[in-house]
């Protein structure tokens, strides 16, 4: 089943009908049948918006053979019962932890691609993942911390003259945001000082041949 208003929301917001073909999964033969009564009545891409209602009217003028259930999407009213709620989601989280608190939180019945493409529909491009910023409550010094352990690659060991593997033992404290890296060389004996064990990312204590450079 085609959902025309959306074939004609991409359209109107400035997509080619190339790329709005192949977005839908139809041909472009197919595209250009359901804009050539927009383009008749003066609307262009990039003009301004129209509601998915707004959209829903005009179809019904522009192809009286089409049912309603053709002009909707079977899930665009399931998601819309959430429409305020996703608004204030979106402030502050991606489109997937949005779907997925409305699974688990409101019992929603719908995939993922359809929230997107109500998201898409509804409230235009949404940046990336990473350029959201989740906001974090604030957390006392001391209080907290984030540590990891990795591999940071093969240097070149110039007393055997060959290549080592070097790990770090890596820790931000959480209120500062300041970062302890700690280079950890198992090739270096004698050293008795604090290191990280390759072996646990919780613990750190004084193993001979372990020796770390800040």
């Amino acid at each position: 089943m085609i959902d025309v208003v959306e074939v004609l929301q991409h359209w109107h917001a400035g997509r080619s009908k190339a790329d709005v073909a192949a977005s839908v999964g139809v041909d472009r033969g197919t595209v250009r049948k359901y804009v050539a009564p927009a383009e008749a009545a003066g609307l262009v891409p990039g003009g301004p918006p129209l509601s998915r209602g707004e959209w829903i009217e005009l179809v019904q003028g522009w192809f009286p053979e089409l049912v309603d259930a053709k002009a909707r999407s079977l899930t665009y009213p399931v998601i819309n019962a959430h429409r305020d709620r996703i608004e204030a989601m979106l402030a502050t989280n991606t489109v997937t932890t949005v779907h997925q608190r409305l699974r688990d939180e409101h019992g929603l019945v719908a995939g993922i691609s359809s929230v997107r493409r109500y998201v898409w529909l509804e409230f235009g491009e949404r940046p990336s993942p990473a350029q959201v910023t989740v906001w974090r409550p604030p957390v006392e010094p001391g209080s907290e911390a984030q540590i990891d352990y990795g591999y940071l690659g093969s240097w070149f060991d110039p007393i055997a003259e060959r290549a080592r593997r070097v790990w770090a033992f890596v820790m931000v404290l959480a209120a500062s945001r300041h970062m302890l890296c700690v280079r950890c060389c198992p090739w270096i004996n004698g050293c008795g000082s604090p290191a990280m064990s390759p072996r646990s990312s919780s613990s750190v204590g004084s193993r001979p041949g372990w020796c770390p450079t800040t």
